[in-house]
């Protein structure tokens, strides 16, 4: 199969599988209870019957669906029933960019880390780099990543907070704790969000170089005169780091689309707050459009990985032609 129809191979595919995901959506969100419009309000059937009607709710279920496809087509995700004269697609442009700011620095943090810890761990195995990067990957796949902020928000807004107090006689706060006002407040939330990142990569990679490293062609790139730096770098890298290729699709997306509790614990006005808020307050053209969203930025993820995936090993490809 070449590298073309490949690409175009897995494109048709995530479009089909966007489809299929927007409409299991669309009837699942229909069977939830409860009502966009009452909560705990008592609503005159008048102005209910008004609502209805403006946001197509009073028409068949079919046939909002058919309305709904057709709005897609043509960009319009809705405007939100919770949020007064806010579209939806307004709202993702607008928390979006904090959002993928925050998981930008966190992936580069997690993923340049981790590949470094774990082929340094890989390469000295059995020493102390290996035991640290064995016992940070423990710690960053059992702790969940809000207990991780509120470590380092307690360690950095209180103790470190009281020790530049008692040497320098200053409350000046090195690095902020909360909020999003410039690069010294990004510090902590990326390090607490991409900190089981990097625990994930530095072990995948250290597991697969190990793998790599045993392998016969590593002995006869060894056999030919190669400095230990040719041989890492030429032949066990680029073989051992596609495990690591594998999982970094789903991981970009879901650090990128906004973490809601470490968005919470910092006060990040991102994206994460709009999902859960919409889901509480029953805001269906906010569940569906970030829904959408979320799941297309993932399926489009995974899509650039098999296409990465081509790129690094074309026998990928050749044996999904075959199949």
């Amino acid at each position: 199969m070449s590298l073309f129809s490949y690409i175009m191979r897995r494109v048709l595919i995530s479009l089909l599988t966007v489809f299929v995901v927007v409409s299991i959506t669309f009837f699942l969100m229909n069977l939830m209870p409860g009502d966009p419009f009452i909560g705990n309000k008592a609503v005159p059937k008048a102005i209910k019957d008004n609502l209805y009607a403006k946001y197509g709710l009073d028409k068949p279920l079919f046939e909002r669906y058919l309305m709904y496809l057709g709005n897609l087509a043509k960009g319009d995700l809705g405007m939100s029933m919770t949020y007064k004269n806010q579209k939806v697609i307004n709202v993702i442009k607008q928390a979006f960019p904090v959002s993928a700011d925050l998981g930008i620095r966190s992936l580069i943090f997690g993923v340049i880390g981790g590949l470094l810890l774990g082929v340094i761990a890989a390469l000295h195995h059995n020493g102390p780099w290996d035991t640290t990067a064995t016992l940070l990957a423990i710690i960053g796949v059992s702790i969940p990543g809000f207990l991780i902020g509120t470590l380092v928000q307690y360690i950095f807004g209180f103790l470190f907070s009281n020790v530049i107090k008692d040497v320098f006689n200053t409350t000046y706060q090195l690095i902020p704790i909360a909020r999003w006002e410039g690069f010294r407040y990004t510090l902590l939330p990326s390090f607490a969000l991409g900190f089981s990142s990097l625990a994930l990569t530095s072990r995948m990679m250290r597991t697969s170089m190990l793998d790599v490293l045993h392998q016969d062609y590593i002995k006869t790139a060894k056999s030919k005169g190669l400095t230990p730096l040719q041989v890492t770098w030429r032949h066990t890298i680029r073989n051992a780091i596609l495990p690591v290729i594998t999982v970094l699709g789903p991981m970009t997306a879901a650090i990128m689309t906004g973490t809601f509790v470490i968005e919470k614990i910092f006060a990040i006005p991102g994206l994460g707050k709009f999902f859960v808020q919409s889901v509480q307050m029953y805001d269906y053209t906010m569940i569906l459009g970030l829904t959408l969203f979320f799941s297309t930025f993932l399926i489009f993820m995974n899509l650039v990985v098999d296409i990465a995936y081509g790129f690094i090993d074309p026998r990928i490809r050749l044996a999904k032609g075959k199949a």
